[in-house]
């Protein structure tokens, strides 16, 4: 969740593991979603960006810095690569 103008808004992505190992997370981009992610990851590339984003494991270890998620999602990627060696 994040506050725009008073307003509480949220977003979710599910992440998965394509064929061969590749973690992805597909998620929905809009003005307002993108520098939410822009400022989230350190990517100043999605600055901008609109319609459908894929997230790779490069954008899960900036997320995991995060306070709340990151050990979760951490734990989930280890557990993945460890099934798909």
């Amino acid at each position: 969740e994040y506050e725009v103008g008073g307003d509480v808004t949220s977003f979710s992505f599910i992440w998965g593991v394509r064929k061969g190992g590749g973690i992805v997370a597909g998620l929905d981009l809009n003005d307002e979603k993108a520098l939410m992610m822009t400022a989230l990851l350190g990517d100043k590339a999605i600055m901008g960006k609109k319609g459908h984003m894929t997230l790779s494991a490069k954008h899960l270890f900036a997320l995991a810095r995060l306070r709340g998620i990151g050990w979760e999602l951490l734990r989930w990627y280890a557990e993945v690569m460890r099934e798909h060696r």
